[in-house]
Parts: structure tokens; C-alpha cells; sequence
């Protein structure tokens, strides 16, 4: 599972399909149809040409083992590289 974040501040539940190049396919919660996202530069863009970011959660990672919960221990925050989180270029 993974979130799609849009600019207007909708977050969108789906799940990865594939990776080709520089495009993600997802199936999204609730639609019918797989929604291609691209890569520009170093900012993701929708098919209706807005600014998406992704994040995947830990929880359902946790859930079934792959990722260690460790107790009683104090830990740096786990990092998140797989996150495609990017920002649009400052002009």
C-alpha cells in the first residue's frame, strides 16, 4: 500500500503495479482504472498534470515482519529513501 499526496491536499490509498522508467502505475482504492504517474526531473506529475508525492507506511510492513520493531531501544527515526518525495524547482 502507499499514499498518493496532490497538491490540493488529497490523499489517495493505492498500491503499486509496476516501475518502467521513469513511470509508476498504481491502482488506486475505490477506481477502476490504473493511474500512470511520470517522473519529471525531480517532481512526479499526475495524468492531469499535477504534483503528486507518494509515501509508503511502515505499518503494513511491520505487520508482517519485514521491517524489526525493536523494544525498549532508542533509535534513530527509520528513514524512508523508497519515499519519491520531491519538491517543485524554486524558480
Amino acid at each position: 500500500m502507499l499514499l498518493i499526496q496532490y497538491r490540493n491536499g488529497l490523499i489517495q490509498e493505492g498500491v503499486l503495479l509496476a516501475i518502467k522508467g521513469n513511470q509508476l502505475r498504481i491502482a488506486a482504492k475505490g477506481g477502476d482504472d490504473v493511474i500512470v504517474f511520470r517522473l519529471l526531473g525531480e517532481v512526479w506529475i499526475s495524468e492531469s498534470c499535477e504534483m503528486v508525492t507518494f509515501e509508503f507506511p511502515l505499518a503494513p510492513f511491520e505487520a508482517i515482519g519485514a521491517i524489526p520493531i525493536h523494544h525498549n531501544t532508542i533509535e534513530e527515526p527509520v528513514q524512508k529513501p523508497w519515499a519519491f518525495e520531491t519538491e517543485a524547482p524554486v524558480n
